[in-house]
Protein backbone atom coordinates (compact mmCIF):
# COMPACT_ATOMS: atom_id res chain seq x y z
CA UNK A 1 0.00 0.00 0.00
CA UNK A 2 1.70 3.39 -0.94
CA UNK A 3 1.72 6.13 1.83
CA UNK A 4 1.80 9.74 2.01
CA UNK A 5 5.38 9.60 1.07
CA UNK A 6 4.64 8.49 -2.09
CA UNK A 7 2.57 11.08 -3.06
CA UNK A 8 5.15 12.79 -4.79
CA UNK A 9 6.07 10.49 -7.22
CA UNK A 10 2.83 8.95 -7.95
CA UNK A 11 1.59 12.30 -9.38
CA UNK A 12 4.54 12.98 -11.38
CA UNK A 13 4.23 9.52 -12.94
CA UNK A 14 0.39 10.34 -13.13
CA UNK A 15 1.38 13.37 -15.44
CA UNK A 16 4.12 11.66 -17.50
CA UNK A 17 1.70 8.88 -17.84
CA UNK A 18 -0.91 11.42 -19.01
CA UNK A 19 1.41 13.60 -21.09
CA UNK A 20 2.59 10.04 -23.05
CA UNK A 21 -1.48 9.50 -23.50
CA UNK A 22 -1.55 13.21 -25.30
CA UNK A 23 0.99 13.36 -27.58
CA UNK A 24 0.08 9.60 -28.90
CA UNK A 25 -3.70 10.93 -29.02
CA UNK A 26 -2.74 13.83 -31.15
CA UNK A 27 0.76 12.68 -32.72
CA UNK A 28 0.22 8.65 -32.59
CA UNK A 29 3.68 8.63 -35.20
CA UNK A 30 5.63 10.36 -32.67
CA UNK A 31 5.06 7.13 -30.58
CA UNK A 32 5.14 4.68 -32.83
CA UNK A 33 7.60 5.27 -34.89
CA UNK A 34 9.84 4.79 -31.54
CA UNK A 35 8.07 1.70 -30.20
CA UNK A 36 8.48 0.35 -34.09
CA UNK A 37 12.36 0.72 -33.44
CA UNK A 38 12.49 -0.66 -30.00
CA UNK A 39 10.48 -3.80 -31.33
CA UNK A 40 12.71 -4.48 -33.97
CA UNK A 41 15.77 -3.73 -31.79
CA UNK A 42 14.31 -6.14 -29.28
CA UNK A 43 12.96 -8.68 -32.13
CA UNK A 44 16.52 -8.87 -33.93
CA UNK A 45 18.63 -9.40 -30.27
CA UNK A 46 16.46 -12.05 -29.24
CA UNK A 47 16.43 -13.67 -32.64
CA UNK A 48 19.81 -13.44 -32.89
CA UNK A 49 20.10 -15.04 -29.43
CA UNK A 50 17.91 -17.68 -30.26
CA UNK A 51 19.88 -18.47 -33.51
CA UNK A 52 23.23 -19.16 -31.11
CA UNK A 53 21.78 -21.00 -28.25
CA UNK A 54 19.98 -23.65 -31.07
CA UNK A 55 23.35 -23.58 -33.74
CA UNK A 56 25.51 -25.67 -31.88
CA UNK A 57 23.37 -28.28 -31.05
CA UNK A 58 22.03 -28.30 -34.35
CA UNK A 59 25.84 -28.68 -35.40
CA UNK A 60 25.92 -31.72 -33.36
CA UNK A 61 23.36 -33.92 -34.95
CA UNK A 62 21.78 -33.32 -31.39
CA UNK A 63 18.23 -32.21 -30.50
CA UNK A 64 17.09 -31.31 -26.95
CA UNK A 65 14.08 -34.15 -26.88
CA UNK A 66 14.29 -37.75 -28.30
CA UNK A 67 11.99 -38.76 -31.20
CA UNK A 68 9.45 -39.97 -27.93
CA UNK A 69 9.47 -36.52 -26.15
CA UNK A 70 11.59 -37.12 -23.44
CA UNK A 71 14.74 -35.20 -22.63
CA UNK A 72 18.55 -36.41 -23.17
CA UNK A 73 20.20 -37.69 -20.24
CA UNK A 74 23.14 -35.59 -20.73
CA UNK A 75 23.37 -33.04 -17.83
CA UNK A 76 23.89 -29.28 -19.25
CA UNK A 77 27.48 -27.89 -19.67
CA UNK A 78 27.66 -25.95 -16.56
CA UNK A 79 27.02 -28.98 -14.67
CA UNK A 80 29.24 -30.99 -16.66
CA UNK A 81 32.03 -28.57 -15.33
CA UNK A 82 31.15 -28.38 -11.88
CA UNK A 83 31.52 -32.31 -11.70
CA UNK A 84 35.11 -31.79 -13.40
CA UNK A 85 35.94 -29.36 -10.54
CA UNK A 86 34.90 -31.36 -7.91
CA UNK A 87 37.00 -34.36 -8.94
CA UNK A 88 40.29 -32.23 -8.77
CA UNK A 89 39.97 -31.42 -5.26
Amino acid sequence: MLGPAEAGLLLTMAMATLAIALVAFFFPRVLAWPLALLAAWLGTAWGVKAWKLWRPSRRRGRSTTSAVGEMDTEPPAAERVAERGSDRV
